[in-house]
């Protein structure tokens, strides 16, 4: 989880706006939206998962974000998650491997190695997951500075 703020010098309705045409158009982004409420206006922008494998690397996060109205510009607070089904495919992998390991020391040694298996992947997973993290959040940073550049 990540988080990120920008002060844009527009009023929060004109900001949404850009946003709203800035993502709608884009094909697999989904952006769903909420009515103003008096903290600001809330928003959700993900990658619509259309693939399996792409649950691994290209789909793995979900932005909140929320408008929040000030005197005369808005901040726009952004929160950058993890997709749940990334945080469960890790949780499985760690677990089956964990219980290939510990299987091994009451049935029969060779399954060792599918647990040694599943456990380098999960680390490599987990390892490779974070830098495709990072590298996604910053794309969603430049293309909300270049949204909101005068």
């Amino acid at each position: 989880m990540e988080k990120w703020e920008i002060k844009v010098e527009t009023n929060a309705e004109n900001a949404f706006n850009t946003l709203k045409n800035e993502f709608e158009p884009l094909r697999g982004v989904s952006f769903h939206s909420s009515l103003e409420s008096d903290q600001g206006i809330h928003f959700n922008i993900r990658k619509r998962i259309l693939d399996g494998e792409k649950i691994l690397y290209y789909n793995n996060i979900i932005v909140k974000g929320c408008i929040i109205k000030t005197n005369d510009s808005s901040v726009i607070k952004l929160i950058f998650n993890e997709h749940a089904l990334s945080i469960a495919l890790k949780i499985i992998f760690y677990l089956l491997s964990a219980f290939f390991i510990a299987m091994s020391f009451y049935i029969n040694l060779l399954l060792v190695i599918p647990g040694i298996i599943l456990l380098v992947f999960s680390a490599y997973y987990l390892f490779v997951g974070r830098q495709y993290f990072k590298t996604y959040v910053n794309e969603y940073k430049n293309v909300f500075n270049k949204s909101f550049q005068n």
